[in-house]
C-alpha cells in the first residue's frame, strides 16, 4: 500500500488550499509522532500558514462585492438622472424644458457606454460626462436642480475608481507570485512526508495494494493511509473531470 499520487500543481489555488487543509486535519487527527513525521510536519505547518496568509491577501485584492455594488450604484444614479431629465423635458416652464432637452442630448450620447459598456468604458464615459456637466452644461444642471444627483454620481465614480486602483496596485499582485513560490515548498514537504509514511507502511509489511493489518489489529498508520487515499481520489477525479470538459470543448470547437 502507498499514498496515491497525482499532479497537485494542477489544482487551482482554492482547491489546493482545501486539499492541504484536509491533509493537515488528517495528520493532526492521527498525530505527527505516530506517523513519524513530527519535524517535517512542523516545517510544513509553518509554510502552509504563510500560504494561507498570501491567499487571504489575494482574495482581498480580487474584484470584490464592494466594487460590484458600487458599479451598480453608478448605473442606478445615471438612470435616475436620465429619467429625471426626460420628465423635465415635458415641463411647461420653457426655461426648464430647454435646459432639459439640451442635457438629454448629452446623456443619450453617453448612455450606451455607461449602461452597456465594460467597466473601463463606463468609467471613461462617466468621467467625460461629469466634466461636461460641471463645465459646458453647468448652467443647465443648475436650472434643473441636479447638483445633488451629480454629486452622488461623482462620489460613486470616485469610490469605484479607488477600488479598481487597489485591485490593480502592484502591491496587490505581488502575493500571487509569492504564493506560487510557497506552494512549491509546501508541496515539496508534502511529498517528503508521504514518502516517509510510505516507508512506514512498507516496513510494517504493507507491500501490496491489498495489504491490510491482521484481524483484530488496529494500525493508525494504515488507517491514515486508507482515509487519506479516499480524499486524494476525490481530487484526482476533480482534475480528470476538468480535463474531460476541456477535451469536449476543444472537440466542439473543431467540429464547428
Amino acid at each position: 500500500m502507498k499514498i496515491i499520487r497525482f499532479i497537485i500543481q494542477h489544482l487551482h489555488n482554492e482547491e489546493w488550499f482545501q486539499f492541504m487543509a484536509e491533509f493537515k486535519k488528517e495528520v493532526e487527527a492521527t498525530g505527527g509522532k505516530t506517523l513519524n513525521i513530527e519535524a517535517l510536519f512542523a516545517t510544513w505547518l509553518v509554510l502552509f500558514g504563510k500560504a494561507d496568509e498570501l491567499l487571504l491577501l489575494i482574495r482581498k485584492s480580487q474584484f470584490t462585492k464592494a466594487q460590484e455594488d458600487t458599479d451598480k450604484e453608478r448605473d442606478h444614479i445615471f438612470s435616475s438622472i436620465l429619467k429625471t431629465v426626460e420628465a423635465l423635458c415635458h415641463m411647461p416652464d420653457t426655461k426648464v424644458q430647454t435646459a432639459a432637452e439640451a442635457l438629454l442630448i448629452v446623456l443619450e450620447h453617453y448612455k450606451k457606454d455607461i449602461l452597456a459598456g465594460g467597466y473601463d468604458e463606463e468609467s471613461g464615459a462617466i468621467t467625460n460626462l461629469l466634466q461636461d456637466l460641471g463645465g459646458k452644461y453647468a448652467a443647465e444642471v443648475g436650472t434643473l436642480n441636479l447638483s445633488v444627483w451629480i454629486a452622488a454620481l461623482t462620489d460613486a465614480q470616485n469610490r469605484f475608481l479607488a477600488l479598481r486602483e487597489e485591485r490593480y496596485n502592484e502591491s496587490a499582485l505581488k502575493p500571487k507570485a509569492d504564493l506560487q513560490k510557497i506552494r512549491l515548498r509546501v508541496e515539496h514537504y508534502y511529498v517528503t512526508i508521504i514518502n516517509q509514511i510510505d516507508a512506514l507502511l512498507l516496513a510494517a509489511g504493507y507491500d501490496s495494494p491489498d495489504s491490510a493489518p491482521a484481524p483484530g489489529i488496529v494500525d493508525p498508520v494504515y488507517n491514515f493511509a486508507v482515509s487519506w487515499n479516499e480524499r486524494v481520489k476525490n481530487y484526482k477525479t476533480l482534475l480528470a473531470q476538468r480535463k474531460g470538459r476541456k477535451k469536449a470543448a476543444a472537440s466542439e470547437q473543431e467540429e464547428a
